[in-house]
C-alpha cells in the first residue's frame, strides 16, 4: 500500500511539472526538454558505464551530458530564431535566444573534448565509452529538441507538445488495459514479455480516440488549418496512430538497452517508477514523428 502512494504521489508530481512548464509560459517547453536531457543524459552513462571511479571517469561523463545539452540546444535553435525571436522579440524570448546559444556552444566544445579524451585513452573499451555518449547526443537530445519544437511549427501552439503527451500517456493506459484483460499474443517477447498485439492494438485505439476529440474541439480556433472539419480530424487521427506506434518502438529501444546492461529499471530518479529514460522512452521516438507530422500536415 506505502508503494503505491509513493508511486501515486511521484506520477502526480511528474505530470505536474510537464503541464506546468507546457502552460504557464510559452519558454516552459525549452526548459522541460532541458532538464530532461541532462537528466536522462547522466542516468545514460551511469547506465551504460557504471559510476565513475576515477577523475578522468568523471570528466567524460561530464562531457557527454553536456554534449548532450549542447546537442538539445542546437537542435531547437533554428526553430527559436525562425519561429520565435523574428516573431516575437520580447525579454524571455531573447533571454531564451541567447541562453540556447551559450548552451550549444558549451556543447560543442563538450563534444570536441570527447573526441580528444578518447584519443588518448589508453584503456580498453575507449572507443565503447565513447559510442555511450555519443548515443546520448542522438537518441536523447535530438528528440527532446523536437519536442521543444513543437510548439513553434504551427498556429496551434503550446496545444501540440500537450496533446503528444496526453496521446503517449493514453496510448500506455490503453495497451495496459486491452492487453491485461484481452492480451494472448505476445507482440516483441524477447524485449517486453508483457507486451501483447492486443494491447498494442487498444493503445492505438485510444490514441486515435484523443486526437479525434483533440480536432473536434480546436477546430473552431483561428490557428486551425484551412481544411475541413472531417479532414482535419482525419489528420489527427493518423497522427495518434503514427504516434502509437512510435510510442511502443521507443518502449521497446529502452527495454533493449536495459536487458543488454542487465537491469530493470534506468535508476532511481521517480520513486516507483524507475528513471527518467523509464518515463521518457516512448517520447524519445514519438516527439519527432510528431514534429514531422506537424509540418507536413499543419506546416
Amino acid at each position: 500500500m506505502k508503494n503505491l502512494i509513493t508511486r501515486t504521489m511521484a506520477g502526480v508530481v511528474y505530470v505536474a511539472v510537464i503541464l506546468a512548464a507546457i502552460l504557464i509560459d510559452s519558454n516552459g517547453i525549452y526548459l522541460l526538454g532541458l532538464l530532461f536531457a541532462i537528466l536522462a543524459g547522466i542516468e545514460l552513462q551511469n547506465l551504460c558505464c557504471g559510476k565513475a571511479q576515477n577523475v578522468t571517469e568523471f570528466i567524460n561523463k561530464c562531457m557527454a551530458v553536456l554534449g548532450t545539452a549542447g546537442c538539445f540546444a542546437i537542435t531547437i535553435s533554428p526553430f527559436i530564431l525562425l519561429c520565435g525571436w523574428v516573431v516575437s522579440k520580447s525579454t524571455c524570448t531573447l533571454i531564451t535566444t541567447y541562453a540556447t546559444t551559450a548552451i550549444a556552444i558549451i556543447g560543442i566544445v563538450a563534444i570536441a573534448m570527447r573526441f580528444l579524451l578518447t584519443l588518448y585513452d589508453k584503456r580498453q573499451g575507449a572507443l565503447q565509452r565513447f559510442a555511450y555518449s555519443a548515443t546520448g547526443w542522438i537518441y536523447i537530445a535530438v528528440p527532446l529538441g523536437c519536442l521543444a519544437a513543437l510548439g513553434d511549427t504551427s498556429g496551434l501552439g503550446r496545444q501540440v507538445p500537450l496533446m503528444l503527451f496526453v496521446m503517449i500517456w493514453l496510448n500506455d493506459t490503453g495497451a495496459y488495459c486491452v492487453g491485461s484483460l484481452y492480451g494472448k499474443r505476445r507482440l516483441f517477447e524477447r524485449l517486453s514479455p508483457k507486451k501483447s498485439w492486443e494491447g498494442f492494438w487498444g493503445g492505438m485505439a485510444f490514441s486515435i480516440i484523443a486526437g479525434v476529440v483533440f480536432a473536434l474541439l480546436s477546430y473552431s480556433s483561428d490557428h486551425t488549418p484551412d481544411m475541413s472539419k472531417g479532414l482535419y480530424a482525419a489528420a489527427w487521427a493518423l497522427i495518434g496512430s503514427a504516434i502509437s506506434v512510435a510510442a511502443t518502438w521507443g518502449d521497446l529501444f529502452e527495454s533493449l538497452i536495459k536487458r543488454t546492461m542487465g537491469v530493470k529499471d534506468s535508476g532511481r530518479l521517480i520513486p516507483g517508477h524507475g528513471g527518467i529514460l523509464d518515463r521518457i522512452d516512448s517520447l524519445l521516438f514519438a516527439a519527432p514523428v510528431m514534429l514531422v507530422l506537424e509540418i507536413l500536415i499543419f506546416g
